[in-house]
């Protein structure tokens, strides 16, 4: 799991000071921390690839990265999108370049139809878990429609029993919302820990960034329960 709060990686070919403007320059701009990494890593694999500064890269390089990113590496759209948003922030804005590729180069996003689990497929799933501070994040998170990092900095003072509804704080974009709380949920975290709701929200979020932080095999295998022989 990626810790936002610590600077990203840098490398032998991008670091120093091109390093820190870039970085100096993503704050500035107010872009978010999630954001942030994803840009440096971008002109950090660049240079990697290059096997030089990024600001000695040429166009004819820069070419070939994002051909060799489409065709060889495969790349889906988010992840080539990343890797266009974070280079052509660095050739405009820290390390000033005009860069023909990034002027004329598209991406196309594939249009494709969300796969949409049933409401029985969802509770097979929670069901399932047998750590059950993971089910309630699970069922938390469902109930709510919320994304995961949402769910996993949820705070017992961001949850209202008595207006039921729930404080997201810095969700998509940065934004603050509210959302509605389902009686269902807070009567399962309350029947956790009866008058205790802030541990409970503590637990949640401890096993939750325990399991993010683990390999996907070692974390299937301690949330899911094994079927009967």
């Amino acid at each position: 799991m990626v810790h936002y709060d610590h600077p990203p990686k840098s490398s032998r070919y991008f670091d120093g000071s091109l390093y820190q403007t870039m970085s100096e320059d993503l704050q500035l701009a107010g872009f978010s921390k999630r954001t942030l990494h994803g840009y440096l890593r971008a002109v950090r694999q660049l240079a990697d690839w290059a096997r030089t500064q990024p600001d000695r890269i040429t166009e004819r390089q820069l070419r070939h990265y994002f051909l060799y990113l489409k065709n060889e590496k495969c790349f889906a759209y988010g992840s080539i999108r990343v890797a266009f948003s974070g280079i052509k922030f660095f050739y405009t804005r820290t390390c000033k370049r005009d860069r023909e590729t990034l002027a004329t180069m598209k991406l196309q996003q594939a249009k494709t139809l969300p796969e949409v689990l049933t409401i029985d497929q969802v509770h097979a799933i929670i069901d399932a878990c047998r750590v059950e501070c993971i089910a309630l994040f699970y069922w938390t998170t469902y109930s709510m429609g919320l994304r995961l990092d949402e769910t996993r900095n949820l705070q017992v003072g961001d949850v209202d029993g008595k207006r039921m509804m729930v404080h997201i704080h810095r969700g998509k974009g940065a934004k603050d919302r509210y959302v509605p709380l389902p009686a269902e949920t807070l009567k399962w975290l309350l029947s956790r820990c009866p008058g205790r709701l802030a541990r409970c929200c503590a637990s949640i979020n401890a096993k939750a960034t325990e399991v993010c932080s683990m390999p996907a095999a070692r974390a299937s295998e301690m949330l899911v329960r094994q079927p009967r022989a």
